[in-house]
């Protein structure tokens, strides 16, 4: 591969990596935010990380809501995702299927793929 060559495929790669970092953090915020919240331990599970999530226990509890995984999961997507990673949003909490079949009325029924829906679309009319 030639020099130009090479510096073409870095800046898609970038920009691809840069792309989906956009991605994954706002549906990160949009999931945070429309998430039925009573004690915020549900919002707070919102955690998107990279390559697979790291155990299958909810961080904190109902009465100890612990955002540091959240905080340190964005903060990994925005520093370390590259295209040869993979990229995920994940919640451990037990009710949350039972919230996104609409069990809040703070939420209607899929809101989850109501908001991924979203911001792909958005990110396909960027034309990513």
């Amino acid at each position: 591969m030639g020099r130009q060559s090479r510096k073409i495929k870095i800046e898609l790669e970038n920009a691809t990596a840069d792309s989906v970092k956009k991605l994954v953090t706002d549906i990160t915020a949009d999931l945070i935010e429309q998430t039925p919240v009573e004690t915020g331990w549900a919002r707070a599970n919102w955690i998107p990380g990279l390559d697979q999530p790291e155990g299958t226990e909810p961080v904190g509890d109902e009465t100890s809501v612990d955002e540091g995984a959240q905080q340190q999961g964005i903060a990994e997507i925005i520093t370390g995702y590259t295209i040869d990673k993979d990229a995920f949003i994940f919640n451990n909490v037990p009710y949350i299927e039972r919230l996104n079949d609409g069990q809040s009325p703070q939420a209607p029924a899929g809101f989850v793929d109501s908001i991924i829906e979203k911001r792909v679309s958005e990110a396909n009319e960027r034309k990513i």
